[in-house]
């Protein structure tokens, strides 16, 4: 239990550029698998725009926890859950970065 616990924890990580990356705790893998996911083509400052990177990283989360273990299905589901939420941790704080360079 710790060690899925401790797995589970592990998602999230830093931004670099115009990517997101952060570690999702697949249920499959020992290790957590790291993802990059870009928006560098997108315009996060549009509704338009930011929907599109919140369904690039919902996508990628379902990539980065999914399992075919039927029984491993709580356990995708809360992996997903908190790579998604690291990715909106990482994505508000490179927001606020950007209002805080506009406002210079």
């Amino acid at each position: 239990m710790t060690n899925l616990k401790s797995r589970f924890v592990a998602a999230g990580a830093a931004v670099v550029a115009t990517l997101l990356t952060f570690s999702a705790a697949s249920p499959v893998h020992a290790e957590p698998v790291k993802v990059l996911v870009h928006y560098a083509d997108l315009d996060v400052g549009t509704p338009a725009g930011l929907s599109k990177l919140r369904a690039r990283i919902h996508h990628a989360a379902r990539l980065a926890c999914e399992s075919d273990d039927p029984s491993s299905r709580i356990r995708e589901a809360a992996c997903r859950q908190t790579a998604v939420k690291g990715a909106e941790a990482q994505l508000a704080q490179v927001q606020e970065a950007k209002l805080r360079l506009a406002s210079r």
